[in-house]
């Protein structure tokens, strides 16, 4: 485990070896609903309601896994984009899916995307790069690094887990192929938890925990390492580089759904809104 305080190179160098021993079967969990009918949906949504322009917005994946991000704002019109992660695995994978748009492996540091050459965007996109945040440095790294890698009067888009809803509900989302277990104290603004992917609604033992010594469960479920940063933190954070105009929403389940999935698929997750989508924008 990461310890809290470490400079963004330990920070790097732990989530790229985290995510290259897992970057196959990550990319493979990147198919599941949620990320189809949710994560997606409230991009794209986000996206329109901040101007965006087919054709012609430019578009930085920052942190950007096996790019499905990326990806999507292709298909959504992105005029440029441009995909970062720190892990070679993944980058790997993005540039196999995707061998038109520039993949690059780096860190959410103002100095490396400067060594990178990687410029300014009209939309600097989030998905999930937070969840490798150890500490209020990382943290404000990271988003220095995002204020520089936006134009004037651009903006930041971001996904996270959404605090507001409490940080015990994730076993009661199984049904949705993931949760998230603490591995660490709650009094903390930066939560370590292991999160789970591939997990079923059997995976509860009776006394209501995770059966991770299960060898079935082993064989099918991976997991990682992840942390929780509230919404006030980032909203402070943003606020210390130089963003404006900070705003949350809970993400959104795309109506379409329906035409692939039954109609009440969603009725637990709407219940607790596991995630927020928020923006911020730098001055003009």
């Amino acid at each position: 485990m990461v310890e809290n305080q470490v400079g963004i190179e330990q920070n790097d160098k732990f989530f790229s070896d985290e995510y290259d021993g897992i970057a196959k079967v990550y990319s493979d969990s990147r198919d599941m609903p949620s990320r189809k009918f949710v994560e997606m949906y409230s991009l794209r949504s986000m996206l329109d309601s901040l101007g965006f322009r087919a054709g012609e917005s430019s578009f930085l994946d920052l942190g950007c896994g096996e790019g499905r991000f990326a990806r999507e704002a292709v298909r959504h019109g992105a005029g440029l984009v441009v995909g970062v992660d720190i892990s070679a695995e993944l980058i790997a994978l993005a540039r196999e899916k995707a061998p038109g748009i520039s993949f690059h492996v780096g860190s959410a540091s103002v100095s490396d995307l400067a060594r990178l050459n990687i410029g300014q965007y009209d939309f600097v996109y989030c998905g999930f790069l937070f969840s490798c945040t150890t500490s209020v440095d990382i943290l404000n790294e990271f988003y220095s690094a995002i204020f520089a890698s936006l134009k004037p009067g651009a903006h930041f888009i971001a996904i996270a887990r959404n605090t507001a809803s409490g940080v015990d509900f994730s076993l009661k989302l199984l049904e949705y192929g993931w949760a998230s277990v603490l591995t660490g104290p709650v009094d903390t603004d930066y939560l370590p938890m292991h999160t789970y992917i591939n997990v079923k609604p059997s995976d509860l033992t009776e006394d209501g925990e995770l059966n991770v010594d299960d060898p079935e469960f082993k064989e099918r479920c991976f997991k990682f390492q992840s942390h929780v940063v509230t919404i006030g933190t980032h909203a402070t954070a943003a606020a210390s580089v130089g963003l404006q105009n900070f705003r949350a929403v809970d993400c959104q389940v795309d109506p379409k759904f329906v035409e692939e999935l039954h109609e009440n698929f969603f009725d637990t997750w709407k219940k607790y809104n596991p995630l927020m989508i928020f923006t911020a924008q730098k001055p003009v």
